[in-house]
This record gives structure tokens, C-alpha cells and sequence, in this order.
């Protein structure tokens, strides 16, 4: 079956049959957070493929926040407090929100690779120059 392997920035992978669409792996439908800014419509769900492993990230907790000191890390657990977070597809705020992963996630905006005699598949990642 001639199939196609989508990443996405969350850091998952589909896989779909290249002449159809349908998916090959399986895909469901989650519910996400929701509580937009008003005036802003959010979907209720997003697909998430749960045939395939997944490079994305936990969501995070208070006990996630780190520091360089005790200090530094109390401080980091207090502002996470004090911030909108409800995980992947938190949606943006009036407020203060944290988005993760990032705009430009977990695979960036770049596909993948596939070694075909190893039966590998590696994810791009396009770095620049410091």
C-alpha cells in the first residue's frame, strides 16, 4: 500500500494511504481545552495518532520548573502558578499563557527522512548558526 508519513510540530506522526488520505495508523479524536478569548472559536477536538510513537513532550507541571538555585526554582513554580496552562492546545489569553510546545514545536516546520535500507525514519531538524 503506497502510504506517506506526516509529522507535525507537536511532535507526531500519521501515517495516511498516499492515494486516499484515510489514515493507515490509528487516529483519534481527543478533546482539547477550550475557553478562548471571546470572540474566538476553538475545535473541541484534535486528532492525535495513537498507531505511532510520539516525540511529544509531556505537558508541563509545577514540578517540571527547574532553577539554577532553590530559589531560582520557587520562583519559576510560583510563576507557573500564576500562568493560563492547560496543556497542548492551551488556547491564547488575555493573559498570561503558556504555549507548549512552542509555535514552532517539537519538529519545527520540517518533515522527515527515511534511510529505506536501515528502515529508519528521522525527523529534520534545521538549525542556524548562533
Amino acid at each position: 500500500m503506497p502510504a506517506l508519513v506526516q509529522t507535525t510540530k507537536r511532535g507526531e506522526f500519521f501515517v495516511l494511504n498516499h492515494e486516499t488520505g484515510q489514515p493507515i495508523s490509528p487516529v483519534e479524536e481527543k478533546p482539547v481545552p477550550q475557553g478562548a478569548v471571546p470572540g474566538d472559536h476553538t475545535s473541541p477536538t484534535q486528532p492525535f495518532s495513537v498507531g505511532m510513537p510520539s516525540l511529544a513532550p509531556q505537558d508541563l507541571t509545577e514540578h517540571s520548573m527547574w532553577g539554577a538555585t532553590p530559589i531560582d526554582q520557587m520562583m519559576c513554580r510560583i510563576q507557573f502558578r500564576n500562568i493560563y496552562y492547560k496543556g497542548q492546545f492551551t488556547p491564547p489569553q488575555l493573559k498570561s499563557t503558556i504555549v507548549y510546545p512552542a509555535f514552532d514545536g517539537v519538529i519545527d516546520w520540517h518533515g522527515v527522512s527515511i534511510d529505506p535500507t536501515h528502515k529508519i525514519l528521522v525527523p529534520m531538524r534545521i538549525t542556524s548558526p548562533l
